[in-house]
Formats: structure tokens, C-alpha cells, sequence
């Protein structure tokens, strides 16, 4: 059975990020999540998708954030939003980005909310949107040891822009690619790609590289881009990887024709098996995400 909510997303913390989730549902107060998370009577039933969302958080050039999926849960979607960090009404997104660069080594930074929510409420035309949420930033994965940033405790996350949301699994009708399918997204010289999930058993994973052949304007961008490796077949072994430099396509949503591009790795950001194979597990890592480093 798929884990769920409270035994994955919700399971015991380093006691350094309990002390801040704790800071933080006092310090959100002000801004609590909507009743359907948060039943005023015994008559009122909670949303069965409620749940504390994990993202993964990349980019210098503006803040990504990509939402740590699972099938058959309240996290069976997959998410990538631009977005905003305030703290007492002050943009605090910088400070983010200095302590990455000052922590070259550190591939993995993340952000816990503060508080349960309904995921598709942050996209979409929903009738109750939610575009903002609080919550802490780490240094490391929040639940392998992560250290929670004192400066980044605390502040609001305010969606700029939907890059891709899709439900994934098998109610989804998502059809799997044969071969690496990728979503591009990025600012200015950044480029960042991210595994497009599908189907159990898939896997995720975030990199960032460089993409020759063809500049993508920002509108084209903005209405998306798949990358596919024509040669590579979709599987965890032949994921793209650090210092692979391969042929790709490129097709911005709408356009008629796939563009030859080529594409370089610089960085694997992030890769997880486990979470979404048919029958996910937490720990051990397997042997694919041992050689990765994750």
C-alpha cells in the first residue's frame, strides 16, 4: 500500500526542525489554512488531501519550487511553481541565494510548510485558490538531517507563476514517454530540468544544464517546453546524468515541429526511486540513489 501522509510526509523530524515547525504553526497563526484542513465542528469533514506539502527549492536567478510527489496520497501530483519569499513584509529571497552559494557543495535545499493545505489549491482555476502558504527553509532534506536557516524560519511563499501541475498515477490517465521526458524551465542563463512523472514505477529528479541550439524566449517558456532523449529509454539507469552532453528535441506547447537541441549536464539537484516505485518504500536508499549521492 502507498505510504500516506502520516507515516511519510509527517514522520518524526530532527528535533531541530520539530523546534521550527513548532515556531512556525505558532508564528502562522495569522494565516491559517482554509477550514477544509481545519474542521470548526465534529460535522465538518477535513479534505482527505490535506497534507504538509515538501518542496524541493532551486534557482538563483528566480526561486523554483518542485513539490515532492507519491502516488495513490494526497501528494499524487506533480508541481513546479516560481515564487516569491517575504518575511515581515520584505523580500527575503536573497538570503536564500547567498547561503546556496556559500554552500556550493550542498545540492539539495527545501522548503517545509508550516501548516497543512490542499495541494491543488496553489493552481489552477480553483474556486477557493490558495497562493501563498508559510513555512521554513533547509539546508540539506528537512527529514535526513537538513539544518533549518534562522533567516528563512518563518517566511511567506507566494506563488509568481504556475510552470507545470499535473495529477500523476493511475486515475490521472497520464500516458508514460518510451523514452527521458523532460519539463524545461529556467530564468535568464538558468536552465533547470525536471523529470516528467507518469506512471508507478517512475522516478523524480531535478538538474540543471545547459540547452544549445535554440534560446527559448520567455513566452515560449511560459507556455512550456518538453525535452525529450530520443536515445534513452525511461528508466532511473539511463536518467540523464553530471557531464552526459546529449542530442535532444525540444517542442514548446502548441508548436507543430520538435527542435534538434543539445543538452549538457551541470548539476543532478535531486533524484528519489523509492517514493514512487509500486510499492514505495522510505529506507534504505537503493543502490541508484546511494551512487547519486541522495
Amino acid at each position: 500500500m502507498a505510504t500516506t501522509e502520516s507515516t511519510k510526509r509527517s514522520r518524526p523530524l530532527v528535533i531541530a526542525a520539530l523546534a521550527a515547525m513548532a515556531a512556525l504553526v505558532v508564528a502562522s497563526s495569522a494565516e491559517t489554512a482554509s477550514d477544509e484542513c481545519h474542521p470548526r465542528t465534529q460535522r465538518d469533514k477535513r479534505h482527505p488531501d490535506c497534507g504538509v506539502h515538501n518542496m524541493m527549492v532551486v534557482g538563483q536567478q528566480a526561486i523554483y519550487l518542485s513539490h515532492l510527489p507519491m502516488f495513490d496520497s494526497e501528494h499524487r501530483f506533480q508541481v513546479i511553481l516560481e515564487a516569491t519569499v517575504t518575511k515581515g513584509g520584505q523580500d527575503v529571497g536573497k538570503v536564500y541565494v547567498d547561503d546556496r552559494r556559500a554552500n556550493p557543495g550542498v545540492r539539495m535545499y527545501m522548503v517545509m510548510p508550516s501548516d497543512v493545505f490542499v495541494l491543488p489549491r496553489l493552481f489552477g482555476t480553483d474556486p477557493a485558490p490558495r497562493r501563498k502558504f508559510r513555512g521554513t527553509f533547509f539546508r540539506g532534506h528537512q527529514e535526513r538531517g537538513g539544518v533549518p536557516l534562522d533567516r528563512l524560519t518563518g517566511v511567506e511563499v507566494t506563488v509568481k507563476r504556475v510552470i507545470y501541475a499535473k495529477e500523476i498515477g493511475a486515475t490521472a490517465g497520464i500516458a508514460r514517454s518510451d523514452t527521458l521526458d523532460y519539463i524545461l524551465f529556467g530564468t535568464g542563463a538558468e536552465r533547470f530540468l525536471a523529470h516528467r512523472i507518469a506512471q508507478p514505477p517512475d522516478f523524480d529528479q531535478l538538474i540543471g544544464v545547459k540547452v544549445s541550439g535554440r534560446a527559448f524566449t520567455s513566452e515560449e517558456l511560459a507556455r512550456g517546453v518538453s525535452i525529450k532523449i530520443p536515445d534513452r529509454a525511461n528508466t532511473p539507469d539511463r536518467r540523464l546524468r553530471p557531464k552526459d552532453k546529449v542530442a535532444a528535441q525540444g517542442q514548446v506547447t502548441g508548436a507543430d515541429t520538435a527542435l534538434p537541441l543539445t543538452v549538457e549536464v551541470i548539476t543532478e539537484f535531486y533524484f528519489e526511486e523509492s517514493e514512487l516505485a509500486l510499492n514505495p518504500t522510505l529506507d534504505p536508499p537503493t543502490p541508484l540513489e546511494k551512487a547519486a549521492g541522495f
